[in-house]
């Protein structure tokens, strides 16, 4: 799985080719004998290390997840071998809510700085809106939450944001 480059520092180490990461990865591959731990999908896959896919055919190269999609979250029981169709399905959907989070703050970003002058309040507006994103949060979820009711309006009024 490609590892995003604001990601690779938050591996064991300080990167996924570390000495300490490759440890980990070890002791993984060890407690799972080297065959796929399953996925919540697929959770009798049982793939073989190098070996061909029983259901693909490709061959597997057995991967460790974050089960939490946290890097830096090295606890073993949040870490598992998967192989390569596992660990994409798992992943999926929160790839999916990532890239659209993404794209999110990368419009907001670029309407506050249009329209705001102090990068503070700027900046301040977008921690609010990346957070509300991340979490699916709607404007009424903001304001429920008692936070920023400057970025409330200024969501309103220049996003057309519900």
């Amino acid at each position: 799985m490609p590892i995003r480059p604001e990601n690779r520092k938050l591996y064991a180490g300080g990167s996924p080719n570390s000495k300490e990461w490759k440890a980990i990865r070890a002791q993984i591959l060890d407690r799972a004998n080297h065959v796929c731990e399953g996925s919540p999908a697929w959770p009798d896959c049982r793939a073989v290390n190098y070996e061909p896919h029983p259901v693909t055919g490709s061959r597997v190269i057995l991967t460790i997840a974050h089960m939490d999609h946290n890097p830096s979250n090295n606890d073993f029981d949040n870490l598992r071998a998967l192989c390569q169709k596992c660990h994409l399905n798992y992943d999926a959907p929160h790839k999916k809510k990532m890239r659209a989070v993404r794209k999110y703050r990368e419009e907001v970003t670029s309407i506050l700085h249009r329209n705001i002058s102090d990068n503070d309040q700027a900046e301040y507006f977008y921690c609010e809106v990346s957070i509300a994103a991340f979490n699916n949060q709607t404007i009424k979820d903001i304001v429920e939450n008692g936070r920023g009711k400057e970025v409330v309006d200024f969501l309103n009024i220049y996003l057309d944001f519900k």
